[in-house]
């Protein structure tokens, strides 16, 4: 079953499929190959040189609370939506085109969202 867009991250991916997010929900000992996994997304997508294990406590990029994932606050395509005031990538005009999503995963969902408003 497909999940509303305020179930996915602004920019379509499904967050019970991100690793991060996981680690968060289901526990400590998946934090170190998250860490491993994700060291290089981290340095190219939020400038992050190094992460710690305390660094991985993501609740979703919707989350504005205190402890948000830090790499969140540094999200290009987060910040372009909450900026536009938009609840997803799929809601505007240039999503197709846009360099923020090149690789994000989220493309289907996107679509879907976009074809349903």
């Amino acid at each position: 079953m497909a999940k509303k867009r305020e179930e996915l991250a602004y920019c379509g991916v499904d967050c019970e499929e991100c690793n991060i997010y996981r680690a968060m929900v289901y526990g400590e000992e998946l934090k170190p190959e998250t860490i491993q996994r994700w060291q290089e997304d981290a340095k190219k997508y939020w400038r992050i040189d190094s992460l710690d294990p305390k660094d991985i406590n993501c609740q979703g990029c919707r989350y504005d609370g205190e402890e948000v994932f830090y790499g969140f606050r540094l999200c290009p395509t987060r910040n372009c939506c909450k900026k536009q005031g938009l609840s997803s990538c799929g809601l505007c005009p240039e999503w197709k085109t846009c360099e923020l999503l090149d690789g994000s995963g989220g493309k289907e969902n996107l679509e879907r969202i976009a074809a349903i408003e």
